[in-house]
Formats: C-alpha cells, structure tokens, sequence
C-alpha cells in the first residue's frame, strides 16, 4: 500500500469537552486534506452556536499537513473577528516544528498543556 493511500484510510476523531465555559476540541489521528473536512465541520457547528472561546489539543494529532495548518489559521481569524480567541496545546516536537517554521506559531497561542491552555483565557 503506498502513502496516499494510508493517509486516505485514516479517519479524524474529534473528543470534545468543556471547562470553565471554554470548549476543548481534541482531535485524534491525521489532520490533513482528506481528514480536515471533518475538523471544519465541527469548527462551523460550534462557531453558529455561539462558541467563541476554544482550544485544540494536539496530544493526538500524528501528522498535520497545509490544509490543517491553513484551517487553524481561518479558526484564529473567524474567531478573532468576532471577538473570540483561539489557543494551542500539546503539541509534540514535529508538529510544533512545522508551526515554526511557516511562522504561524508567531500569531498563535501555543501551550504546553490543556490546563495552561485553558486558564490563558
């Protein structure tokens, strides 16, 4: 089996929860353009209903390509056009890396935990 194919098998999982009236969205597996769709749609649900405060926990993302880093960037922006905020946690090192490096980390809060995550808003 080559790569597009595994990464087309892949599913995204999406944990949600929430904590002091923030909402922890906790994606698991491959963020990227086969999988992203699904992070869109529960970006979109939450944002109609009113969700303005929110934070990804990265502790389960194994990859992350373009359109994942691209849709992160278009939650921070929506977000910040109406008065809401967007926080970064548990990235591990490859991921983080890749934030760098396209200097996206430069307009993204980006925590160690959830917890900090969390308590930065």
């Amino acid at each position: 089996m080559d790569r597009a194919s595994e990464h087309k098998e892949k599913k995204l999982v999406i944990k949600k929860s929430e904590k002091n009236g923030i909402t922890v969205l906790a994606p698991e597996g491959e963020l990227n353009i086969n999988t992203v769709s699904r992070l869109r749609t529960e970006f979109e649900d939450l944002f109609a209903k009113g969700v303005r405060k929110l934070v990804i926990d990265f502790d389960k993302i194994t990859y992350i390509d373009s359109t994942g880093l691209a849709l992160i960037i278009e939650m921070l922006q929506r977000l910040g056009q109406n008065n809401g905020s967007l926080a970064l946690a548990n990235m591990g090192d490859k991921i983080k890396y890749l934030f760098e490096a396209a200097k996206i980390d430069m307009m993204m809060s980006i925590f160690q935990t959830r917890d900090d995550a969390v308590a930065s808003m």
